[in-house]
């Protein structure tokens, strides 16, 4: 947290609730920094703060400020169902249920995934519903090392819904694919 017009060498503290968050002195442009960890991690958070004098007097506490932490980052998914994929990549024609056509390279996922969003093993990650009839084709790129492919690996299940893993031999990266969806490798 970051705030100016405060007195060049008051001392200001910030506080989640009742708990101090941290502390910093105002500088000769009334500017001051507080950095430190909010309590309790995710969700609304109370914040104030008090000044103090270089005599020591303090002042009461200000206004609080609700702010709603969000650290997590939401998972990238890709849904082929509803006539409305959320890809903005290569999309072909989007039909009702089951008529989906979406094609992935390994560009998307290194662009879009997030890292051990579904599986905790270190790769960016994608995950992809539908219905059965949609269909996934995993585009394979020439590399700097040659054809860089996709290779099935074991099924999982997040969620209740299992999925078909599909690994980048060249990079950290993986598509999950639900179950039922046609999957083709080029």
């Amino acid at each position: 947290m970051a705030g100016k017009n405060g007195a060049a060498g008051d001392i200001v503290k910030l506080y989640d609730g009742n708990t101090l968050i941290g502390s910093s002195i105002v500088n000769a442009e009334g500017s001051w920094s507080v950095s430190g960890d909010l309590i309790g991690g995710d969700g609304n958070h109370n914040l104030n703060a008090t000044f103090t004098d270089p005599a020591g007097n303090e002042s009461e506490r200000s206004a609080p400020v609700t702010v709603d932490l969000d650290t997590v980052a939401e998972a990238p998914l890709f849904s082929l169902t509803d006539n409305t994929p959320t890809l903005t990549g290569s999309v072909g024609s989007v039909e009702p249920h089951g008529q989906n056509q979406l094609n992935i390279r390994i560009d998307d996922v290194l662009t879009l995934g997030q890292e051990n969003q579904f599986l905790d093993d270190g790769t960016k990650q994608l995950m992809v519903q539908g219905d059965k009839g949609d269909k996934v084709t995993l585009e394979s790129i020439a590399g700097e090392h040659g054809v860089e492919k996709w290779n099935a690996q074991e099924d999982v299940t997040v969620g209740g819904v299992v999925y078909h893993v599909y690994q980048n031999d060249s990079h950290d990266a993986e598509v999950l694919i639900q179950q039922g969806i046609q999957i083709q490798l080029q």
